[in-house]
């Protein structure tokens, strides 16, 4: 790594950009799935563990937000996504070159080697929570798909007549309740529609 090149530099930064690409598709697809998941579970859940879950846009968001108290994996999986993003910096800072000073190279190379060790502690948890994510629903895609999981749900009728009340008035109304969720796979007679799984509620 001792190289004045910048195709070096470059090489690594490429590796980073890899690892961060694929930490960010996982992070993405951990924040979908994760309201389902819930759901898939025999006794179901609850409302603010499911229904009431918001899916954040980003990463930071993501941490920074109460749901990452409900589910601990998903905020380390955000907070591994975000190290992505400094590794990318770090990593192209590897190469040693007499323009940098000996202490920012040492530096880079502590970084990388900090961030690389704990996404690899990260990464088994990560692979068995998606095997078990990937065993419910996926997302769905479009508003119809939603609509066409909710269709013969109870949940609507309970729903209906509620769209007046603002967001904490409405999710107050919902825990009042105190229902379980839960998303079950359809009867064979009932998949004529092409989804394959509903939610109740009990």
């Amino acid at each position: 790594m001792d190289s004045e090149s910048f195709g070096v530099r470059l090489f690594m930064a490429c590796i980073g950009l890899g690892i961060r690409f694929y930490w960010s598709a996982i992070d993405f697809f951990n924040r979908r799935v994760s309201i389902y998941s819930n759901l898939t579970t025999p006794r179901g859940a609850k409302a603010e563990n499911s229904i009431l879950v918001s899916s954040r846009a980003h990463a930071l968001t993501s941490i920074l937000s109460k749901d990452v108290l409900r589910s601990p994996l998903g905020g380390i999986n955000s907070f591994t996504t975000l190290l992505a993003e400094v590794l990318i910096v770090t990593l192209a800072g590897v190469p040693f070159s007499k323009s940098s000073s000996y202490t920012a190279f040492n530096a880079s190379v502590d970084i990388s080697i900090a961030i690389i060790g704990i996404m690899l502690i990260v990464l088994p948890a990560v692979v068995l929570h998606l095997r078990k994510a990937r065993k419910g629903p996926n997302p769905p895609d479009c508003i119809a798909d939603t609509i066409n999981m909710l269709s013969g749900s109870a949940l609507v009728e309970r729903l209906q007549g509620h769209s007046s009340l603002d967001t904490r008035e409405r999710y107050k109304l919902i825990q009042g309740w105190g229902s379980m969720y839960a998303v079950r796979r359809r009867a064979a007679n009932d998949k004529s529609s092409g989804r394959e799984w509903s939610i109740d509620t009990s």
